[in-house]
């Protein structure tokens, strides 16, 4: 689903997009992209204590094959509409 991003990202130093984050699901998955390019991601972490912020860094790596330290929260902390970057 993540593709096109990575299209993208080979060809630029970074990337902005957006994400609905559900928390205290049960598995974590990429759920869909709506029709404003915002992704729907279920995560497993509760949304207390920055669990699930953290939780959702480390599986946003892992399906782009990238390392946390590249994936940043620019907003959203508090909320389940999130704006992430990453960058090399």
């Amino acid at each position: 689903m993540f593709n096109s991003l990575l299209d993208n990202f080979a060809n630029n130093k970074e990337i902005i997009f957006k994400v609905k984050v559900r928390a205290g699901a049960e598995k974590n998955d990429i759920m869909s992209q709506d029709e404003t390019g915002r992704f729907r991601v279920d995560i497993k972490a509760q949304a207390q204590d920055n669990k699930a912020n953290l939780e959702l860094i480390k599986f946003l790596a892992a399906e782009l094959g990238l390392r946390r330290y590249q994936i940043h929260i620019l907003s959203g902390l508090s909320s389940n509409y999130k704006t992430i970057k990453i960058s090399r």
